[in-house]
C-alpha cells in the first residue's frame, strides 16, 4: 500500500515534543489508518518502535492479568519484543488494545511511575471496551483519527498542486485566494472522485495505484460488511440485529435530514431504533449532528438530544450504501446534487471533522432547526471561531436561496459572519455572508 500523509501526524509531532506528556490512546473506526498511521510515525521519529498487537497475539493478555507492576510488565514486553526497550528513544504501540480491557486500565501507572514514556494505543469498537473498564481521567490523552478528508485525497492522488490551491476561510481571511478556471474545473472533477471514492485508505490507495471505481466499490462492499459484522455482536436479539441493519443502510439516505426514530423504521419499536443508532455511533460509524439553540458558546451546552441529524463515517461508503454510481455525480452539469443535496452535506460535514482547523466542538458537530408554523428554518452547521458562531449553509447546486440562512440572521441579529458553501469558482462577499465554493477549507 503507498504511504498516505495524514494531518494528524502534526498532533503525534506536539504529542512527542511535550515534555509533561501522557499515554495517547487513538480512537477512531475500523480501517481508518489508525495503524499505519502510528507505525510510520513511529518509524520517522523514533530509534525503534515496539508494537504489540492484543489482536494478533492473544497471550500478550497475560502480562496484564496480574498486578500492575510497571517495571515487571515492561520486562515481559521485552521478552515478546525480542529485545530491551529504551523508554527514553523508543515508542511503545498498544494496538488493538480494545482486545485487553485490563491494558487500558494499565495506563495511568505508566504516566504514574514511567512519566513521560512514549506509549500509544489504538483499538477499532474502543468504546465498547472502555465501558467494561475504569477510564483512568486525566492521565492519558485521546485523539480521534477519521477516513481521509480531501487535502488528505488530493495529496494521495498525486494532485498537491491543487492542495495549495484550495480556498481557505478562517476568522483573519473570509476572502480568500480566487481560483482559475483551470484549477475550479480540476478541484470539482477531483470532488466528483472524492464523493464516490471517499476517505478509507485502501479504497483511496487502490483508487491512486489503478484508477479503477468498480476495484473500489469491491473494496467499499467488503468494508461494508465487516463493519456490520463488527457492530452486529453488540446487537442482544434478533428483532434488534434486525433493526440495526435496517437502519444502517436507511441512515445512508438520510443525511442532512432531521430524524426522528418513527420515521427511520416506523413499524418498528423506537427504542430498539434508538438502540441501533446508539450502537452506530459508539462504533463510529455514523456521527450525531445534534441541535443547538445558538445563543451562545460553548454549542454544546443547549444541545437537544431528541433533535438531531446524521453524518456517515464516510461520504463513499455512504454513495456506495445508498446506491449511488459514479455516473450519478453530474446531474444537468450539476456536481453533487445527487441524492438531493445529501452528498454536499456529508462533504461539508466530514471536513469540519477531519481537517486541520477543528471545525468541530471537541469532536462533535451542532445544527440549528427552527419549526415554528410557516417559519421553517434549518442550518447545516454551527462552527465557532474567535468566540463567534458561526452559520453554515451548503447547497449542492450553483444557486439556491438562502431564505434559512437569512432568518436565523434575523433571529441572531448579533451574527457578524455567515458562510454559504455552494458550486461557484469564486469567494464573495455580501451582506456579512461570504459565498465560497464547496471544498473551501473552513
Amino acid at each position: 500500500m503507498i504511504f498516505i500523509e495524514r494531518h494528524a501526524e502534526a498532533s503525534l509531532i506536539e504529542w512527542k515534543n511535550t515534555p509533561d506528556r501522557k499515554p495517547l490512546v487513538i480512537r477512531g473506526a475500523r480501517q481508518v489508518g489508525k495503524s499505519a498511521l502510528i507505525e510510520n510515525f513511529g518509524e520517522r521519529y523514533f530509534k525503534q518502535t515496539h508494537v504489540f498487537n492484543f489482536e494478533e497475539k492473544k497471550e500478550l493478555k497475560k502480562v496484564f492479568a496480574g498486578d500492575f507492576d510497571i517495571d515487571k510488565i515492561l520486562s515481559q514486553l521485552e521478552v515478546y519484543a525480542g529485545t530491551e526497550i529504551d523508554l527514553k528513544h523508543d515508542l511503545i504501540f498498544f494496538d488493538e488494545i480494545q482486545e485487553c480491557p485490563l491494558a487500558i486500565s494499565c495506563l495511568r501507572y505508566f504516566r504514574e511511575k514511567k512519566l513521560n514514556t512514549f506509549i500509544i494505543a489504538a483499538g477499532s469498537l474502543l468504546e465498547f471496551a472502555l465501558e467494561r473498564v475504569s477510564i483512568p481521567v486525566g492521565r492519558i490523552e485521546f485523539l480521534t483519527i477519521y477516513p481521509l478528508n480531501f487535502e488528505e485525497f488530493l495529496a494521495a492522488t498525486n494532485r498537491k498542486i491543487l492542495f495549495k490551491a484550495l480556498p481557505r476561510l478562517n476568522e483573519d481571511n473570509l476572502n480568500a485566494n480566487q481560483l482559475t478556471a483551470a484549477a475550479a474545473s480540476a478541484l470539482y472533477e477531483a470532488l466528483r472522485e472524492y464523493s464516490a471514492i471517499g476517505g478509507m485508505p485502501e479504497c483511496v490507495a487502490s483508487f491512486a495505484a489503478h484508477k479503477s471505481f468498480e476495484r473500489v466499490r469491491k473494496i467499499q462492499w467488503s468494508l461494508v460488511e465487516s463493519f456490520e459484522a463488527d457492530v452486529l455482536k453488540y446487537a442482544k436479539g434478533e428483532l434488534q440485529i434486525s433493526n440495526l441493519q435496517s437502519t444502517w443502510v436507511k441512515l445512508s439516505k438520510m443525511v442532512g435530514s432531521e430524524i426522528t426514530y418513527s420515521t427511520i423504521n416506523p413499524d418498528d419499536d423506537h427504542k430498539r431504533t434508538k438502540n441501533s443508532i446508539a450502537l452506530l455511533a459508539k462504533a463510529k460509524l455514523i456521527h450525531i449532528v445534534q441541535t443547538i439553540n445558538a445563543h451562545g458558546l460553548p454549542l454544546g451546552g443547549s444541545a437537544d438530544e431528541k433533535h438531531f441529524k446524521c453524518l456517515f463515517l464516510d461520504i463513499g461508503l455512504m454513495f456506495h450504501l445508498a446506491g449511488g454510481r459514479y455516473t450519478d455525480l453530474v446531474v444537468d452539469g450539476v456536481i453533487l446534487d445527487a441524492m438531493e443535496g445529501r452528498l454536499a452535506e456529508q462533504f461539508v460535514g466530514q471536513q469540519l471533522l477531519a481537517g486541520p482547523n477543528a471545525g468541530s466542538e471537541r469532536g462533535v458537530l451542532y445544527c440549528w432547526f427552527r419549526s415554528q408554523k410557516g417559519a421553517k428554518a434549518e442550518i447545516d452547521y454551527l462552527i465557532a471561531r474567535s468566540g463567534k458562531i458561526v452559520p453554515v449553509e451548503v447547497k449542492a447546486g450553483k444557486g439556491g436561496k438562502l431564505r434559512s440562512l437569512l432568518q436565523y440572521i434575523k433571529t441572531y441579529p448579533k451574527t457578524e459572519q455567515a458562510i454559504c458553501l455552494q458550486e461557484r469558482n469564486d469567494v464573495h462577499i455580501d451582506r456579512g455572508v461570504t459565498y465560497a465554493p464547496l471544498f473551501s477549507i473552513l
